[in-house]
């Protein structure tokens, strides 16, 4: 997810809006209509009063070039980073069912559990039906305060948490 977040990051900067839809990763970066105008091209503030400045001293044709470089450096750096990082990786994608925002609030836990279900038959050795039981129960055990305060942990902490919630209420129903 990270790798995709940075692909968009870097993306948004030159690409025009109407590709940078989920779908963006199939854009072609280099080709001209899919790229905003040079002068549109965000560059940053400091490079933006950089070019003002040159912009007063009558410097029209450096900036140009600037542009075009900076627009060069942004279509290179986002073909690398599709090519060299998992921003593609169909696995990769489907661990994103185990951040806070679905695991504790995600109200659909049947078709969410798709993704669980994929990542578990890849991984191997999990009883699905066990799983799929503990899934969709998972935040029908939690208040909205206990949700609250585990989706502000990291990812381990969150987990480790949640694992100690279910030992609790197991400990509670066996005594």
């Amino acid at each position: 997810m990270k790798s995709l977040n940075f692909l968009f990051d870097i993306s948004k900067h030159f690409l025009k809006d109407e590709h940078l839809k989920s779908f963006f990763i199939d854009v072609k970066f280099s080709l001209k209509k899919n790229k905003k105008s040079l002068n549109e091209i965000n560059l940053g503030s400091s490079c933006e009063k950089y070019l003002d400045k040159l912009m007063q001293q009558r410097h029209k044709d450096v900036i140009t070039t600037i542009r075009e470089n900076c627009l060069a450096f942004y279509v290179t750096a986002a073909e690398k980073i599709r090519k060299r990082l998992p921003v593609k990786n169909i696995f990769l994608s489907k661990l994103n069912v185990f951040r806070p925002s679905i695991v504790l609030f995600e109200s659909d836990r049947k078709t969410s559990f798709n993704d669980v279900s994929f990542v578990i038959k890849t991984i191997g050795g999990f009883d699905e039906d066990s799983l799929k039981k503990e899934w969709i129960a998972l935040p029908l055990d939690l208040t909205i305060e206990e949700k609250e305060s585990l989706s502000k942990l990291n990812f381990d902490n969150m987990w480790k948490n949640i694992l100690k919630c279910q030992q609790i209420m197991l400990q509670n129903i066996q005594t």
